[in-house]
């Protein structure tokens, strides 16, 4: 089994970094990430419909260029694109100049607001995130209301997704299973490509785009048809996820809505602690 690792942020100021990121595995909190200073500046106002080039530079508290970054799933940098209400996603890989300095092109389908939120690691300091709003210009459509999946089976690209949960509450190990059939044959998918070194990745993000986890499996080298992952949830609530998979080199996106009930025996054995 390799190391599964879960990155959660809880949102604190909106323009700045998250101070709160959480290494499932090793069950600690890692260190203070507010020594991490990002700009974040686009070469032009963004506006929906077009392409626009976003630039992220990554100092220290002294103002010097972070250099000691490296490679996490294949890439320097993963960065995880959202709307407001959760109906839009991307997953992009800014381009490393040098000297700390990223860039990458970003098309909004509309206007409103958007959550970009990067996820790298510095040598000897492991994971970070950084986050922040951007407002596009142009047409804003009316916002959804998140509303938890009735079925939890999707036809995408001629896939048929089924998500599981072992046990689903808040505050507690959960171990979340993708079964990927093909939708024609209903047959199991048994030659899932390496998805960014991985048989997939998948990320979940709370209702208001509040918590983020960046979730990656607990078996890396299987195959299908199950992918399966562990995470806890900071906290009860609505939750959208995204698993992403590569099957004939093709990228397979699949969104879940869920409700992650409210652990009361956490509550309970918290104010025992407490007392």
């Amino acid at each position: 089994m390799n190391e599964t690792h879960n990155h959660s942020m809880h949102e604190g100021n909106k323009s700045h970094n998250d101070n709160h990121m959480h290494d499932h595995h090793n069950g600690h909190h890692l260190k203070d990430q507010s020594r991490v200073i990002p700009t974040w500046k686009f070469q032009e106002s963004p506006k929906d419909g077009r392409k626009e080039r976003l630039f992220i530079q990554l100092n220290d508290a002294n103002g010097k260029a972070i250099e000691t970054l490296q490679l996490s799933h294949e890439k320097m940098m993963h960065v995880i694109i959202v709307s407001k209400d959760l109906s839009y996603f991307d997953h992009v890989h800014p381009e490393y100049e040098g000297n700390g300095r990223f860039h990458v092109d970003i098309e909004f389908q509309n206007g409103g607001e958007y959550k970009l939120i990067a996820d790298f690691v510095i040598e000897h300091s492991g994971p970070m995130l950084i986050n922040h709003w951007v407002t596009v210009r142009g047409d804003v459509t009316t916002e959804k209301p998140l509303k938890a999946d009735t079925d939890l089976t999707k036809v995408v690209k001629n896939k048929m997704i089924s998500l599981s949960f072992d046990e689903l509450k808040h505050a507690h190990e959960v171990t979340i299973t993708f079964t990927i059939l093909d939708s024609k044959t209903k047959q199991p998918i048994l030659d899932l490509e390496p998805y960014l070194g991985a048989i997939g990745h998948v990320v979940a993000i709370s209702e208001g785009a509040q918590h983020y986890l960046h979730i990656h499996p607990i078996n890396e080298t299987t195959k299908g048809p199950e992918a399966k992952f562990i995470t806890t949830f900071p906290a009860s609530g609505l939750y959208k996820l995204w698993g992403q998979f590569l099957h004939h080199g093709t990228l397979i996106t699949v969104p879940f809505t869920i409700q992650v009930p409210y652990s009361q025996q956490h509550h309970e054995e918290t104010n025992r602690i407490i007392h």
